[in-house]
């Protein structure tokens, strides 16, 4: 196995020892990566590895995409509303449908 591959699991087993489970899946999956970090020797350069294995970093980051996410869909729903209000208002003082093409 590579040799930063080994490093990296040899942390997490170090850091993590009384979590087999979290140990045994950061095996499983980096194990199967092999070709990849050999193929992207900037992986390592970067220790993107180290850095994505540990549960706190994953769960951080899960939260910050969906709070994003949702700050996302709340100002689209508000955008799309007085996009409505401004459509409806226009329709009522013509008194006919207006279309958009």
């Amino acid at each position: 196995m590579n040799a930063y591959l080994e490093s990296v699991i040899e942390n997490v087993k170090a850091k993590h020892a009384n979590e087999f489970e979290f140990v045994q899946t950061v095996e499983e999956v980096l194990s199967s990566l092999e070709s990849v970090i050999s193929l992207h020797p900037e992986y390592e350069k970067a220790d993107l590895l180290n850095r994505m294995v540990e549960p706190e970093r994953m769960f951080t980051l899960i939260s910050i995409i969906i709070c994003s996410l949702n700050k996302f869909l709340t100002v689209q729903e508000k955008r799309d509303k007085v996009a409505e209000r401004a459509l409806g208002a226009e329709q009522n003082a013509s008194g006919r449908d207006v279309g958009y093409a």
